[in-house]
């Protein structure tokens, strides 16, 4: 097989390809004016062309297309012949658009038929079904690095979830953590920037909450304690690596204990902000960058605070004591990350 760039000259084809699979497999799902929609626009584009078009050939048979617009960042067509359907072609198809445009996320709005084909894909709906001139269509998108750390993350025994957003995060939590569970956390920016803390005081949760005020530093250290027997741990981390690893620095352990053992799950949420390329470069963003702003944030008064990164003192109150590098898990899925779509955290 072989995928290849198609001009307008050879735009006929293609078209008649698109408009041959549309009326089997996603017609019935439209309204009329949805299907005349559809039709009158690949019949602009008969008339002149202004996708970027591609594709799939055996020899000289066409198998399928894969049409973008905004220099390869948005899909908008996409279909492949019946007989080739479950062969690989869709996703060589969207493999050759990836590799030939180097965007961090893609989007499509994708009809309800072939939702679950881009979902299978690696996208995420953004929102519900919308309907615009007749076409149902299925907003969504795919992050790169996102999607590569996640699979990493699983062949790593630890499960991997993309969000869009906050709003999304939630949702996805009141899948994951059962009604009356007992849920404990850590300390976390980016929990409370996504209303995380939030979510868990006011839902049907034991939240082993660390953050009241009048809490005693004893009573604070049994909470440390409990959250071995949580039936959830939630927190943040320092840094997602694309070989699904997490790095972590902590100050005195509470936080990544629990991840390493006790509950029986553990939620990492981070934003996007935190992937990175490998273990060498989540230590340099973590001390560098995260360890700084989070001494500033706790009132210390290390070198870092003043200097705005790294020196590796040695100061009293130095919040960089613990370096660990969770790399795998025995208990499959026991760790499950969700990455956000959003700068979040240090």
């Amino acid at each position: 097989m072989e995928i290849r760039k198609i001009e307008q000259a050879g735009i006929l084809e293609p078209m008649d390809l698109v408009w041959q699979v549309f009326q089997e497999f996603e017609a019935p799902d439209y309204a009329p004016e949805g299907i005349a929609t559809f039709k009158s626009f690949i019949d602009s584009q008969c008339s002149q062309l202004t996708l970027e078009l591609f594709g799939a050939y055996a020899g000289e048979q066409l198998l399928g297309v894969i049409a973008t617009r905004n220099n390869g960042s948005h899909i908008s067509l996409f279909f492949v012949r019946k007989e080739y359907h479950g062969q690989g072609i869709g996703k060589s198809l969207f493999g050759h658009i990836r590799s030939s445009y180097d965007h961090p996320t893609i989007t499509v709005n994708s009809s309800p038929y072939a939702a679950e084909v881009y979902r299978k894909l690696g996208f995420t709906d953004l929102d519900s079904e919308q309907v615009t001139d007749g076409l149902r269509y299925i907003p969504m998108e795919y992050h790169a690095k996102a999607q590569q750390a996640m699979n990493q993350l699983r062949k790593n025994n630890m499960a991997g979830y993309y969000v869009h957003d906050s709003k999304q995060l939630l949702q996805l939590l009141a899948e994951l953590i059962p009604p009356g569970s007992t849920v404990g956390s850590g300390d976390s920016v980016t929990l409370e920037q996504t209303g995380v803390f939030q979510f868990l005081r006011s839902g049907n949760y034991n939240f082993l909450d660390k953050f009241v005020p009048s809490l005693t530093r004893e009573e604070k250290r049994q909470i440390y304690l409990k959250n071995f027997t949580a039936d959830t741990f939630i927190t943040g981390t320092s840094a997602v690596t694309l070989d699904g690893k997490l790095f972590n620095i902590d100050g005195n352990g509470s936080r990544v204990a629990p991840m390493l053992y006790g509950p029986e799950q553990v939620i990492v949420v981070a934003g996007v902000n935190k992937l990175t390329d490998n273990v060498e470069a989540a230590i340099h963003r973590t001390r560098q960058i995260a360890a700084p702003l989070d001494a500033l944030r706790l009132g210390k008064e290390t070198p870092c605070v003043k200097l705005g990164h790294c020196i590796d003192c040695n100061h009293k109150q130095r919040i960089c004591n613990d370096f660990v590098l969770i790399a795998g898990q025995f208990s499959k899925d026991r760790i499950k990350v969700i990455i956000v779509n959003e700068a979040l955290g240090y």
